[in-house]
């Protein structure tokens, strides 16, 4: 069996799948953000490393399965946050996560039209390259998205895929790497960045570490994994041009896929690399989830108002299946 793992901005969830792709199984874990200054937005790491034992094991409990049934293990999740780590591979700091906008004043003297002409993305706060810029290059041996993190805690490797590396201000679509140019642009080292590789790709294997922080089997592969607004239209079949996609998470993406990296000179869309190295244009947008959940909390409006339009709405709605008005 394979196990998925999605590192949220809510909550851990796990899902289990047999040989034919299909659900055994499926936990989840909660957790929240902190917000400790207006335009901050961060989260504790171990917040993470706790909710993955404890997800696995209900997931594997579920079904009785023990866990040497599970032969790989996936993880995607949230982009655009940047873990400060030292030697030890460790975090010394909390996550600044992507809604963090702390670091607005680190992008005022980017060459904006330079940056985006390279990365096909608009420079912004919420990057990974602006963040590790606000907490300063030399303040981390490295510097980790949330998916590559668990990896390296799992694992020993430092590694993310392009989908990742594609969001930090410091890829270069045409390379398919990192560039110098751009990394100078940002006052960071090559070595404190994650090496690049396909999200399926192994990234190695759980060390005796992972292995007890999941409560799996030392050894067990482990991908590459990639990033949720990638991973989310991938499982929902989006494999080739032509299909449009709009994922309601905490946050929104609306998307579709292109052969060759779409360059928007107005900053309304971005590009990044997607698995199997189609790129994906992207609006990702803000609110969406979490702001339902916040309206729900303050009292403004009932369950009831909220539950019949997703009821209207089957799974995998599409064109040819579409909401009833």
């Amino acid at each position: 069996m394979i196990l998925g793992v999605d590192v949220g901005t809510q909550s851990l969830k796990v899902v289990l799948v047999d040989e034919d792709f299909a659900v055994v199984s499926e936990s989840s874990e909660p957790y929240e953000p902190v917000y400790p200054k207006p335009g901050w937005a961060q989260q504790d790491t171990a917040l993470w490393e706790r909710a993955l034992g404890r997800a696995i094991g209900r997931a594997l409990a579920a079904v009785g399965v023990a866990p040497d049934a599970v032969t790989g293990v996936g993880i995607a999740g949230q982009l655009d946050g940047c873990v400060p780590t030292g030697a030890d591979g460790a975090a010394i700091g909390p996550c600044l996560i992507w809604s963090d906008r702390r670091a607005a004043g680190e992008i005022a003297d980017v060459a904006a039209d330079e940056l985006r002409r390279a990365t096909g993305v608009t420079a912004d706060a919420s990057h990974m390259a602006a963040k590790i810029r606000w907490l300063g290059a030399s303040h981390a041996v490295r510097f980790h998205q949330p998916v590559s993190y668990l990896v390296s805690r799992l694992t020993g490797e430092h590694v993310y895929d392009h989908g990742q590396a594609s969001t930090t201000m410091v890829y270069d679509l045409a390379a398919r790497d990192h560039t110098d140019a751009l990394l100078d642009m940002w006052g960071v080292k090559r070595a404190q960045l994650p090496r690049v590789d396909a999200a399926e790709a192994r990234a190695g294997a759980l060390s005796a570490a992972g292995a007890a922080m999941t409560g799996l089997v030392a050894g067990t592969p482990v991908a590459v994994g990639t990033g949720d607004d990638f991973s989310t239209p991938l499982g929902a079949g989006l494999v080739e041009p032509g299909t449009a996609v709009c994922v309601l998470g905490t946050a929104e993406v609306v998307g579709a896929l292109w052969r060759q990296p779409v360059v928007d000179e107005g900053g309304l869309v971005e590009t990044h690399v997607y698995p199997g190295g189609a790129f994906f244009i992207e609006n990702p947008g803000w609110l969406a989830a979490r702001s339902s959940g916040c309206a729900r909390r303050s009292g403004s409006t009932t369950p009831a108002r909220w539950t019949p339009p997703r009821a209207r709405c089957p799974p995998g709605a599409t064109a040819s299946r579409s909401c009833r008005r």
